[in-house]
């Protein structure tokens, strides 16, 4: 589940889905979420949690920018390198475009 939270007031949350690609002991994922959103023009600040249950996974960022009227902006959200084996943590990392 990804939850996006503008100022703490909830903005966006959406099931996130992937391929899997399992390799035996380990396994990956990978996918892709495009969205447009319409944006309150000012100063925000922007929380994105992320949970995957099945993988044990819980983890959140935050980022702060400025945003401007007919000005799009990208929000990036990463998952890093880990371990599938749990070995290396995977954690959510923001940039704002």
């Amino acid at each position: 589940m990804l939850e996006i939270l503008v100022d703490e007031h909830p903005f966006y949350r959406v099931a996130l889905e992937g391929k899997e690609h399992n390799y035996g002991l380990t396994k990956r994922f990978e996918g892709r979420l495009d969205i447009t959103r319409p944006f309150p023009a000012g100063h925000h600040s922007l929380r994105v949690h992320v949970t995957a249950p099945r993988d044990h996974y819980d983890d959140q960022d935050v980022i702060q920018g400025d945003f401007h009227t007919g000005e799009p902006r990208t929000l990036q959200i990463g998952f890093g390198k880990g371990s599938a084996l749990g070995m290396v943590e995977r954690n959510v990392s923001l940039s704002l475009y």
